[in-house]
């Protein structure tokens, strides 16, 4: 049983399924036609309890069909293909649904009436193979529209066109283990009402309860695993793509998460090195004191420096040896050291304020980086908008990057006091700064970790009321546990009224400066 375990379908399964796409859908009409948002085929039929999606995945690496509510996406970005297919097959209705003994193709038999009563027949054809999946609408045996076209002569057993006769896909090797299957299932397999008697054998993890396989017999490969039955397999294969699609976006998610510390750490590394350069250029003092005393002793000798001489040695200066310009006297050679000395001494203020705006944006780094280990899914984009300003070098004057307009605002994580009191607790940067600066009101106390990367705390009492010191220990032990240092058994952490704390001009959201702190220490909880 791998990470990827699952409803692997074979051609018996998809006839049991074929036979409760049937009892489910006879007789209901396909209103619309499209992609979902991420791109599978999905015809839309219209019910009280919203659109019911019957959804097509013919080019995924395990091809299948699933039952599911929810609505069709935009068409903007969807295929070409997409259009013509879904214009065949809207107005019709599902008269049954077949497959073809041996192999993975679903056929949905379709037909509408004429205002004259003339009776019409279509279908559509989803090959549910491998890396040869293909969906076509069809009339009698003529192609009307497809996903995938292709000619003889890029497939030498069959094409797929517009406007030419159906061919069905060549049968797959036959394979002993299904043969063997398909014959202990054959007083059932044609006979649709009681094929979908029988129970689904259920295959799952004993501990997660995760689905690794279902079968309509017994699959010896999975005796470990825990078997129970079920009366629907639509039902299971939707369960098993819920949760195959909740591992993708779990590994998707840590691959994010990944990208963005390896960015940071990028950034880290690029600021190391600015700040290695500039302090050896701090640490260049000696060379302007050596400018400065070649400068002073070339006045104090300037009649008695050799023409075109490349080096001096003041009478009074025995111990210092000048390195001259040959093609400036003396005078001239003076006037250069005090110039390239005057460079190094007003640079040094410029270094300095760089340093220290470094320093900034390290730690601004530090608390992205911790941000990006603790946000849910949901907050990872604001995390990565604001790396990837940070990163960018952003400078002075330049605004937050701003919150995704399509993001829904959510209430802060609160906790209720006995007291009375209220904590408030951002759990994303740009909740941090909406907690602080919307929420908070100017006297209600704000709480951080002292030195480490954290949530922003609110405590907020009862108007007219101050805050009591067991209420101000839980928002601190709050702070604590919401922050880098919450595995530490203690942690120092400061409070101030909100109206001290002011936002990082051009920093990444929740990034702050305060006063007027005080400074409490708390076991994190």
């Amino acid at each position: 049983m791998t990470k990827r375990a699952g409803v692997r379908g074979d051609w018996l399964l998809l006839r049991r399924e074929a036979a409760e796409l049937e009892a489910e859908l006879r007789g209901a009409r396909i209103r619309d036609a499209g992609t979902l948002a991420d791109g599978r085929f999905a015809l839309a039929f219209g019910g009280r309890g919203g659109d019911q999606l019957l959804v097509f995945d013919p080019f995924g690496p395990q091809p299948g069909a699933l039952l599911q509510r929810g609505e069709l996406a935009l068409g903007a970005g969807a295929p070409g293909w997409v259009r013509p297919l879904a214009a065949a097959v809207i107005g019709w209705s599902v008269t049954g649904v077949t497959t073809i003994r041996g192999d993975r193709v679903l056929i949905l038999e379709l037909g509408r009436g004429s205002a004259f009563g003339v009776r019409s027949e279509a279908q559509l054809v989803a090959e549910l193979v491998p890396r040869f999946g293909n969906l076509l609408a069809l009339r009698g045996e003529t192609i009307v529209a497809l996903a995938r076209q292709f000619t003889r002569a890029e497939n030498e057993l069959r094409e797929a066109l517009p406007g030419r006769r159906y061919q069905p896909p060549p049968p797959p090797p036959q394979r002993p283990d299904l043969a063997a299957r398909a014959q202990a299932l054959a007083g059932v397999i044609d006979d649709p009402e009681q094929l979908r008697r029988l129970p689904v054998l259920v295959y799952r993890e004993p501990v997660s309860r995760r689905i690794v396989g279902a079968h309509l017999l017994p699959l010896p490969q999975l005796e470990g695993a825990s078997l129970e039955q079920a009366g629907s397999l639509l039902e299971v294969l939707a369960e098993s793509h819920a949760q195959a699609r909740g591992l993708a976006l779990d590994e998707e998610l840590a691959r994010r998460r990944e990208r963005l510390q390896r960015g940071a750490a990028k950034a880290a590394d690029a600021i190391d090195a600015e700040c290695e350069t500039l302090r050896a250029r701090l640490t260049q003092g000696a060379e302007r004191e050596r400018l400065l005393a070649w400068g002073n002793a070339l006045y104090a000798h300037l009649h008695d420096v050799p023409a075109r001489a490349r080096r001096f040695v003041p009478p009074s200066r025995p111990d210092l040896e000048i390195e001259l310009d040959p093609e400036l006297d003396a005078k001239g050679n003076a006037a250069a050291f005090f110039v390239r000395y005057r460079k190094l001494a007003a640079a040094l203020p410029h270094i300095e304020r760089r340093l220290a705006e470094l320093e900034r944006r390290r730690e601004q780094l530090n608390a992205l980086r911790w941000e990006a280990e603790r946000v849910a899914a949901e907050d990872l984009a604001d995390v990565e908008a604001a790396l990837a300003a940070l990163a960018g070098g952003r400078g002075k004057g330049h605004a937050s990057p701003p919150e995704p307009a399509h993001k829904r605002r959510r209430a802060p994580l609160a906790i209720e006091l006995p007291s009375g009191a209220r904590i408030l607790i951002g759990r994303s940067p740009s909740e941090n700064a909406h907690v602080t600066f919307e929420v908070a009101g100017a006297d209600d106390l704000w709480f951080h970790a002292k030195g480490v990367p954290g949530a922003h705390v609110i405590l907020r009492t009862a108007a007219g009321s101050e805050p009591q010191s067991a209420d101000i220990e839980r928002a601190a032990r709050a702070a604590a546990l919401h922050s880098k240092a919450r595995l530490s058994a203690s942690v120092a952490v400061d409070y101030t009224k909100r109206k001290r704390v002011r936002k990082q001009r051009g920093a990444p959201p929740g990034l702050v400066w305060y006063d007027g702190e005080r400074t409490i220490h708390v076991a994190p909880g």
